[in-house]
């Protein structure tokens, strides 16, 4: 609308101009109705260009509240609520900081707890960290600086975002070297979605993707000992004007069989399980 507005303007400057030059030489009766006609094509000519308001798909005023039941593949269920506290300045910039009644609930909203949201124009962008349990003492933890959630613009099966991280910690006093690409993608909208009796016009989704490799090393030999492989997947939806109402977790992977060599990893070889968030109620400002 504002480049045809704009080609507008300037057409009308030119048949100003033009009728001006063409007045020179006409007589004063004729200069006259030029100029009345010139009058009325300006008033005609009006800017109507109507402001939009981007969607949004996560409320985020403080006091926000979601509710959900977490159940985990070994059939453990819990109730996790989800609370916006307010904003928090991360690496010189605002986010909104939330807060999770439980450490031990369902993954997304103990991600959202580690770290801050912010939303500009239906993009969803996140910064905090993600830890993922080898066993009951050993974790990887994965610093994520900013990555994509979710973005309304891009269409599904695209990739949104991607973040690479290369860093060394210890899983049980072994010395590792942990290289990780968290991957985001579009999921497409889906329109009239129902959770337990909670109806959502639009709901936004976005998945999240999680490629490690580990190496080692062991007696003074650097070995692979987790091949690249996807660790975590994470499903996500979003309502319009509310935020998270559902989210898949599933995990799995596997260590590289060393035995052959000799060598026994002080940890479990493999590993695997799901998770699932459902929301069950909510009190958020955007909704109201």
């Amino acid at each position: 609308m504002k480049k045809y507005f704009t080609f507008l303007i300037i057409a009308t400057c030119f048949l100003f101009i033009t009728c001006s030059t063409n007045d020179d030489v006409a007589d004063s009766t004729n200069d006259t109705n030029q100029t009345d006609n010139t009058d009325s094509s300006t008033d005609d000519t009006t800017d109507t260009t109507d402001t939009v308001t981007p969607n949004s798909y996560f409320s985020r005023t403080q006091g926000d509240q979601w509710n959900y039941e977490s159940t985990t593949s070994m059939n453990e269920t819990t109730q996790d609520t989800l609370v916006v506290v307010g904003d928090v300045v991360i690496n010189n910039d605002t986010f909104t900081d939330l807060e999770v009644n439980m450490g031990n609930g369902g993954f997304m909203t103990g991600l959202f707890s580690t770290g801050g949201l912010r939303e500009i124009d239906a993009v969803l962008e996140f910064t905090g960290s993600l830890v993922f349990p080898i066993d009951d003492i050993n974790e990887i933890t994965i610093e994520i600086p900013l990555i994509t959630l979710y973005d309304e613009t891009v269409a599904a099966g695209i990739l949104l975002d991607q973040v690479e991280q290369t860093v060394t910690q210890d899983i049980d006093n072994i010395p590792v070297t942990i290289t990780t690409a968290a991957s985001t993608y579009s999921a497409g909208i889906d329109q009239n979605v129902t959770i337990n009796g909670n109806t959502f016009n639009q709901v936004i989704k976005g998945n999240l993707l999680i490629n490690t490799t580990i190496t080692a090393t062991i007696i003074g030999i650097p070995v692979t000992i987790l091949e690249a492989q996807d660790i975590a997947v994470i499903e996500n939806m979003y309502a319009q004007n509310v935020g998270l109402v559902a989210s898949d977790f599933s995990f799995n992977y596997e260590f590289v069989d060393l035995s052959p060599f000799g060598i026994t990893l002080p940890f479990p070889q493999t590993g695997n399980g799901s998770s699932q968030q459902l929301i069950v109620s909510y009190e958020v400002a955007a909704d109201d």
